[in-house]
């Protein structure tokens, strides 16, 4: 996490001061807000998160006595009235992703291809693609190959997944992920499995940027690799997969409190997902 947090305190000393936290005063902290809410160009949720950290380095500092108050503590970001139903990244056409896998297949590398083509039959978020290990591919006793994502931030080879545990899940492959050569991928000792030489998830999100804009279908805010996590969803609907499978698939959180607290769930049953995962036809993709 300290990369989210070293965003907050570069800008906070570029725009405000960079004098050390233990000189940094109320008004400084209201100016910053100021320039959050009218010139950052950046969504309120993100405005409040950069607070959030500040505010959370500070109440760090009060407990190891390093600073005397914290003048983030009860500040917050306006929401714009109107805000909550503006939406955010829309998904893909069907005729955006043939342009966009046409692209992938013509100019970029096999493993920036099968990383596409996994967020969109998996549904599942860049972070938890790029933390894959090549350990979590599996089979089940049936023969059916699944990714089994578990938060396991201790590990060796660690991964971090949103709500931690609660995102522990076994997502069936579908067909044609397996057809686009996904169990090919080296897996001979524990690594990652889509190893690339991109330094981070920002460095993916302005090369797909690239993309979008060559196939003129980039949108600032609205489209880009999180669109493909959408689209996913919306195909699965259009496949008439059930609301319970999708949130399955794509780890959202069930509605039903005794789902999602007692026994395995669907998220651990990868044979009975794989059942309905082949409803979804993708055989229109190039």
């Amino acid at each position: 996490r300290e990369p989210v947090y070293q965003v907050s305190i570069q800008e906070f000393q570029r725009i405000i001061t960079d004098r050390p936290p233990s000189l940094v005063t109320l008004e400084d902290a209201r100016s910053y807000i100021r320039y959050l809410q009218t010139d950052s160009g950046i969504s309120p949720r993100t405005q409040q998160h950069r607070i959030g950290c500040l505010r959370n380095l500070l109440k760090i500092g009060i407990r190891e006595g390093l600073v005397e108050t914290n003048v983030f503590d009860g500040q917050f970001i306006a929401t714009p009235a109107g805000s909550a139903d503006q939406k955010g990244y829309r998904p893909f056409t069907k005729q955006e992703l043939i342009a966009i896998f046409t692209e992938l297949k013509a100019n970029h590398t096999k493993h920036r291809t099968q990383l596409c083509y996994l967020l969109l039959c998996t549904g599942c978020r860049l972070n938890d693609a790029l933390q894959l290990r090549s350990f979590d591919l599996q089979q089940s006793s049936t023969g059916i190959w699944f990714f089994n994502w578990k938060h396991e931030p201790t590990a060796e080879i660690p991964m971090l997944l949103k709500s931690k545990s609660k995102n522990n899940r076994q997502t069936p492959l579908h067909q044609r992920l397996i057809d686009e050569g996904i169990l090919d991928l080296d897996r001979s000792k524990p690594r990652r499995l889509l190893a690339d030489n991109m330094p981070s998830k920002s460095s993916y999100s302005a090369w797909f940027k690239l993309i979008l804009q060559k196939q003129g279908i980039w949108e600032s805010r609205r489209t880009g690799l999180h669109s493909i996590r959408g689209t996913s969803k919306d195909l699965q609907r259009e496949a008439g997969i059930s609301a319970e499978i999708r949130m399955a698939l794509t780890a959202h959180s069930l509605r039903d409190a005794g789902e999602s607290m007692y026994g395995d769930g669907l998220q651990k049953q990868p044979d009975v997902l794989f059942k309905e995962l082949k409803k979804l036809d993708l055989s229109w993709l190039p």
